[in-house]
């Protein structure tokens, strides 16, 4: 089972410092970046308590890199979006670039941002016309 390892040694040097306390991932259906922030950020406060109540039996694991994983920068033009693409590929872009730095369209104007959109089920091949 994967884990989110969330408290690591401060005196061991970050990012490779050994973790104190692991925790299953934070995940979801659907929230968006947005949500899963929210989660993460109600999960990391829960896994500090807990640290802190125990720092007298955390022993501290190193890092299996082969369950390591990098994301590298995001680029602003990542997030414009093609809609020549699956609607379900457009609908997972609009929640991952949520809510920094927005999926966007443009159609002879400024940018439009996007945060939120869901996959309409009906006709329509991708980049042709189709209910928004």
């Amino acid at each position: 089972m994967r884990k989110a390892s969330l408290i690591r040694s401060a005196l061991a040097g970050f990012p490779r410092a050994p973790f104190s306390l692991t925790l299953p991932p934070a995940t979801a259906a659907a929230p968006g970046c947005r949500g899963l922030d929210r989660l993460r950020a109600a999960l990391g406060a829960l896994a500090i308590v807990e640290a802190l109540g125990s720092l007298d039996r955390l022993a501290p694991q190193p890092q299996d890199e082969s369950q390591a994983t990098y994301a590298a920068k995001l680029d602003k033009a990542e997030a414009r979006i093609d809609w020549r693409q699956p609607n379900v590929a457009i609908d997972r872009q609009v929640r991952a670039f949520d809510p920094v730095p927005g999926a966007e369209t443009r159609l002879d104007s400024p940018p439009l941002k996007i945060w939120e959109a869901q996959p309409a089920p009906g006709p329509g091949a991708p980049g042709g016309p189709a209910m928004v």
